[in-house]
């Protein structure tokens, strides 16, 4: 495993990669930010291209809204786990569900705090974007790396949407998609991908 750091938009991120797949990503963490003091020389991106596909991902969700690819994060849970994390990861860009939404939505509307914990804990933030669950009455209640980072967070991808980049981003992953399906409607599977979108 590799520990990489990287500058974004919303302050630096940590990133824990393997050969395949990323695994965990920390924002702001004090650990991370300690780790970083102390091995100032392991500020790099790692061999493994996966870390490089990683960044491009973050990179285009912070400038157009591009919700990043799970293929290349993986996180280790039991099958509670990733129910949660994939009806968190459904949650459309700038919006947000609450914590009984997404219970109801795994058809365990019992099980809400144990949903809470989950959410709380999840080791990707950004991908799994935990940061759109919030309390039934609208409040944003408890973040792992803080209420100010979920405030960014959510107000960083609601001014965006109202960019014209946002938008002509958005439009032209409708047109590639649309265009994807007639490939394979059409059985042509080689794969084509617009510049713009690289």
């Amino acid at each position: 495993m590799d520990v990489c750091f990287y500058n974004t938009k919303i302050g630096r991120i940590g990133l824990v990669a393997g050969i395949n797949r990323c695994s965990k990503i920390h924002i702001n963490d004090s650990v991370m930010e300690e780790f970083y003091r102390s091995n100032p020389d392991k500020y790099y991106y790692a061999d493994e291209p996966i870390v490089e596909v990683a960044f491009w991902e973050i990179d285009m969700h912070f400038d157009f809204g591009h919700e990043i690819s799970v293929n290349f994060f993986h996180a280790r849970g039991s099958k509670f786990q990733h129910q949660v994390w994939d009806a968190i990861s459904q949650i459309p860009y700038g919006e947000t569900r609450s914590y009984n939404e997404i219970a109801e939505q795994i058809g365990c509307p019992e099980e809400l705090r144990k949903v809470m914990k989950i959410c709380h804990k999840n080791p990707l933030p950004i991908v799994v974007p935990c940061h759109r669950v919030i309390g039934y009455d609208g409040d944003l209640t408890d973040y792992v790396y803080g209420i100010e980072v979920k405030k960014t967070l959510l107000k960083f991808e609601q001014d965006l949407m109202k960019t014209v980049k946002y938008k002509s981003h958005q439009k032209e992953v409708l047109q590639w998609k649309s265009q994807q399906h007639l490939w394979k409607k059409h059985n042509i599977f080689t794969v084509h991908c617009q510049d713009n979108l690289l």
